[in-house]
């Protein structure tokens, strides 16, 4: 039970980046089709 205490911060932390990531490859992905319709 301590093992999963301790280890659960850290997969917190790596959902976080994880969703961060996601966020970034869909804000640049929706400026890219933005910016190519402009074009």
């Amino acid at each position: 039970m301590e093992q999963k205490i301790k280890e659960f911060p850290a997969f917190k932390v790596n959902g976080f980046i994880m969703l961060a990531v996601v966020v970034a490859l869909t804000l640049l992905g929706g400026w890219y089709l933005w910016s190519s319709v402009q074009g």
